[in-house]
């Protein structure tokens, strides 16, 4: 009676597993695979409703006894630039009353089949370069990809399923430069994100030009410390002792502008000529230069300054010392008349001021001095002196009021006893 019972249950069970829905098809496999993760060799692969293309059944087999349902499959997944193929062994476990449920999905390799959709396209691979920085050794120096103005795609290679490799001829202006150059591109695809990366660049040639004058907030930057020699069409000794003006600070730079400019590009150098407005102390300059400049390194360094015709000068505060002043200022002053070591000195008193006469004047030291050339005569009951002596006055900075400041003999004087 027992025996018959069992056969009975076992019996039942049967008819219970072959009465059951159909087993899991294609289109339910499918679905029951969205959200599942692989980790494969290449990263995690997520599936969803959308990247799963197709999926094939190779093979099922029906575990009656255990209520198992196991499937040997192909799954067609869509990674944006590729087709990854996932073969994976499913089963399911079946419910009476509920039917089939999934049960586990195993990878059957982590080594995974890649078929190439299709390729970057050049506008991609531009704005992948666009901004990046690359590093040269012929200059020692940085070249950032930001205006892209030539591209072109000279060859592309897959390597090892998930590396694309590119040569590629691109140019760029970089500020006052144009660089050509020859690029090796080897991208990695990235299957978390879908895309293809830049994993590594090559510069595998690079030349670069110089395509643009120099602008003048450069120029002007150029010029501090330069030293130009200058001559003036009005008359003028010196404004320092060789005529020299040395641009200690840009604040000097009043005015310059660019008249002409033509540039060397394979020597890296810019022949200008400007209009140039200078400034310091008391006088301001104004004339034309010629300049050679030279880009090196990412920044201007001016080679050459000098004065192309004369230049013309103005005092800002000028000193009109009239001659009741001059003979005024001389009053009690002492006066080295010669060279020798004995009597060589005369106290001026105003009655021994017998006669003065200017010859000319001129400004020294940037404006800040002014020296008035005189023939003088002096008398005292001994003797009488007369010949030329240059009268120097000095601008205060502060209150800018000329003052008096020596006498000096332009040549020994004459002495009459």
């Amino acid at each position: 009676m027992k025996n018959i019972k069992i056969t009975l249950i076992t019996f039942l069970m049967v008819i219970m597993i072959s009465c059951s829905p159909s087993n899991p098809d294609s289109s339910q496999i499918k679905s029951d695979l969205v959200d599942q993760s692989f980790y494969t060799t290449y990263g995690n692969i997520r599936l969803n409703e959308k990247n799963i293309k197709k999926l094939d059944i190779i093979s099922n087999d029906l575990d009656k006894d255990n209520r198992l349902y196991h499937v040997n499959s192909q799954v067609l997944v869509d990674q944006g630039f590729l087709d990854v193929s996932l073969d994976l062994n499913v089963e399911y476990t079946y419910i009476p009353n509920e039917g089939w449920h999934l049960n586990r999905v195993d990878l059957e390799s982590r080594d995974i089949g890649i078929n190439h959709n299709k390729s970057l396209e050049e506008n991609e691979i531009k704005e992948d370069l666009r901004g990046r920085q690359l590093t040269f050794d012929v200059w020692k120096g940085n070249w950032v990809l930001d205006d892209i103005s030539s591209f072109e795609i000279i060859s592309q290679t897959y390597e090892e399923d998930i590396y694309n490799r590119f040569i590629v001829d691109i140019e760029s202006s970089v500020g006052y430069e144009k660089y050509s150059a020859t690029l090796e591109l080897l991208y990695k695809y990235n299957f978390s994100e879908e895309k293809w990366q830049i994993n590594k660049t090559n510069i595998v040639n690079l030349s670069k030009i110089l395509v643009k004058d120099i602008n003048v907030e450069d120029l002007k930057k150029g010029l501090e410390k330069e030293i130009i020699e200058l001559s003036f069409d009005n008359e003028v000794e010196s404004l320092t002792d060789s005529n020299a003006w040395k641009i200690d600070d840009l604040s000097e730079v009043q005015e310059i502008n660019i008249i002409s400019s033509s540039i060397e590009s394979e020597l890296y150098t810019n022949n200008l000529n400007c209009g140039l407005k200078l400034k310091k102390n008391n006088i301001i300059v104004e004339g034309n230069v010629d300049i050679l400049a030279n880009y090196e390194d990412g920044e201007w360094q001016i080679d050459t300054i000098q004065a192309s015709d004369l230049f013309k000068y103005s005092i800002i505060v000028e000193a009109n010392i009239s001659k009741e002043d001059h003979l005024a200022s001389l009053v009690d002053k002492n006066f080295k008349y010669k060279s020798s070591f004995w009597n060589n000195s005369w106290t001026i008193k105003s009655e021994e001021i017998i006669s003065m006469e200017l010859k000319e004047s001129y400004y020294s030291e940037f404006g800040m001095r002014k020296n008035y050339l005189v023939w003088l005569k002096l008398k005292d009951e001994e003797k009488s002196i007369e010949g030329n002596a240059i009268l120097i006055y000095d601008l205060n900075k502060d209150d800018k009021v000329w003052a008096f400041d020596s006498i000096i003999r332009q040549e020994d004087f004459s002495e009459i006893k």
